[in-house]
């Protein structure tokens, strides 16, 4: 299901939500909320992915939903490399709203949504620096630094990112 995601059609990644929807209906938040947390992060992936190519609001939102779901259980470990990566997709997922309602001419919720977005990836900032984190984590999460808006920058670079965004909430 994951390589379909990368570089699936909208069918494969219709299949792939359906499928994730149904791993949540047997994983439960009480039952296996480890589980439950995966399954909700790569249907936030899914669905942010799918929101994104076809330019759909209503599934950025419910891929943004579902991160936040993930969080309420990798929230409780806020130095697992798992939360960082939910935080870090859910900043992504946030920027790639705002952009699109941007792009659209539409100004509600712009700041809230790009301040938001900057929170998640401080949050990920906190555990994925270039000290802290070991070769094995980095091939375990390679969208951290193989995905925009991430891509190439050092952590320097990524502070300086963070203002630049900030500044730009700001202004919209």
């Amino acid at each position: 299901l994951f390589s379909g995601l990368l570089w699936g059609d909208r069918e494969s990644l219709s299949k792939a939500a359906t499928a994730y929807r149904a791993v949540l209906e047997v994983f439960t938040f009480e039952w296996t909320p480890l589980d439950w947390a995966t399954a909700q992060n790569l249907l936030g992936l899914t669905l942010s992915t799918q929101g994104e190519r076809e330019r759909s609001a209503d599934l950025q939102e419910n891929g943004i939903e579902a991160y936040r779901q993930a969080l309420r259980f990798w929230s409780r470990y806020p130095e697992s490399p798992d939360y960082a990566m939910t935080e870090y997709d859910l900043g992504k997922a946030l920027h790639s709203l705002s952009m699109s309602r941007s792009s659209r001419g539409e100004s509600q919720e712009l700041t809230s949504l790009l301040e938001e977005s900057i929170a998640s990836f401080e949050a990920s900032l906190r555990v994925f620096t270039l000290e802290k984190v070991p070769d094995e984590i980095r091939h375990k999460y390679p969208r951290v630094y193989f995905t925009s808006p991430l891509r190439d920058y050092k952590e320097d670079q990524l502070q300086r990112y963070i203002e630049m965004q900030k500044k730009k909430g700001c202004k919209a």
